[in-house]
């Protein structure tokens, strides 16, 4: 005697109808377009801060912090965590990084000297010339070891520092920006957005 249960066990499925095959591929395609639309208009938004004449655009996600001796400081301290992303504007009277005559490079130079007491294994990695708002400008590449805010219980973090220096007036203007060692492309790229963003006196 055949078992009634099995038959109906070992009986093919029956396929139900629905959406044409094609339909699920626009719907997915429009959902990646979307998303992807939506992630660079959210990453691409900026804010900015201002301080003594000088103002810094930058991205929207990242928060205001404090930095000793910064007119102003940011960091993506959301999405990078402890070691986030971060950048300062430090506005230096013309004699502290100049007490003799002398230029840009000279200037450059007091400020890689003082960076070496204020920064932990502060490294210098290369110096080079460019303009900032039609300005001549320094920039120096660094690497130095960053500090985490909870204390000698975390290991502190290498990072690659990027500090433009331009003059205005009697006045040294510097935009610090650090990020974790590891993508120089990466750091390059964040780092132009916010000296093209810079807008000084």
């Amino acid at each position: 005697m055949i078992n009634a249960n099995a038959n109906a066990a070992v009986a093919p499925v029956r396929r139900e109808e629905g959406e044409p095959e094609w339909m699920v591929w626009v719907t997915v395609a429009v959902a990646l377009v979307l998303g992807f639309f939506l992630m660079w208009y959210i990453t691409n938004q900026t804010t900015a801060a201002s301080a003594g004449g000088t103002t810094l655009s930058y991205p929207a996600t990242w928060v205001q912090t404090s930095e000793s001796g910064a007119a102003f400081a940011v960091a993506d301290l959301r999405n990078g965590g402890t070691f986030g992303d971060r950048a300062a504007v430090f506005e230096l009277p013309k004699a502290e990084l100049l007490p003799r005559d002398g230029g840009l490079q000279e200037a450059a130079a007091n400020y890689t000297l003082a960076q070496q007491d204020a920064r932990v294994g502060y490294r210098v990695l290369s110096v080079h010339s460019l303009t900032v708002q039609n300005r001549d400008a320094i920039q120096i590449e660094s690497g130095y070891l960053l500090d985490s805010p909870y204390g000698g219980t975390s290991m502190p973090a290498l990072m690659h520092g990027i500090d433009t220096i331009v003059m205005s007036g009697d006045t040294f203007y510097v935009l610090s920006y650090a990020t974790r060692a590891g993508d120089v492309d990466n750091a390059t790229s964040a780092n132009d957005k916010l000296v093209n963003n810079w807008r000084l006196p």
